[in-house]
């Protein structure tokens, strides 16, 4: 699924080798009800054993843009189609080891589609007011990463507050 490649780096004058993780970039969406709420979907992550409460996202396939990601992803893992996506913000998760960079969307707009998620996924999906999803965050019983970056670049004027603050 992934690559792990050595790579050589040069600290001080030494040569050393770092493993680093291929990772084709990925999204997230924050998209947002009429009645402001956010929509999020829980999976089972067995990279931490339990499941997770989280933005719809993920994997950009091979040469696929980070927007029509996010309009994929969006309408499988919920049945919700995006009318507008804006960029929030793009980071690095994990530089130290990983190439991920992750993409941050956010839609208002939102329309019926049809959910087809993979095979191998079970998802519900959960309707929550920001204000809660906030909370969620600041208690840390939202925990991924890509969820709490969007949701504070959007709704958290400390860190940024590009959207409408609530």
């Amino acid at each position: 699924m992934y690559e792990i490649r050595p790579v050589k780096v040069t600290v001080r004058g030494r040569e050393y080798t770092r493993d680093v993780v291929g990772h084709p970039g990925s999204v997230c969406v924050l998209a947002l009800t009429p009645e402001d709420r956010v929509v999020f979907v829980r999976q089972y992550r067995c990279g931490i054993g339990r499941s997770s409460l989280e933005l719809p996202g993920g994997r950009l396939r091979p040469g696929e843009a980070p927007e029509d990601a996010a309009h994929r992803e969006m309408e499988a893992e919920t049945g919700l189609k995006p009318r507008d996506l804006r960029l929030v913000g793009t980071f690095c998760p994990a530089p130290g080891y990983s190439a991920e960079e992750v993409h941050c969307f956010v839609s208002e707009r939102l329309e019926p589609g049809q959910m087809h998620f993979d095979q191998s996924e079970d998802l519900q999906v959960v309707f929550m007011p920001f204000a809660e999803a906030m909370d969620g965050v600041r208690r840390g019983e939202i925990s991924d990463a890509r969820s709490i970056v969007a949701l504070l670049r959007w709704g958290d004027e400390t860190y940024g507050g590009i959207g409408p603050l609530r």
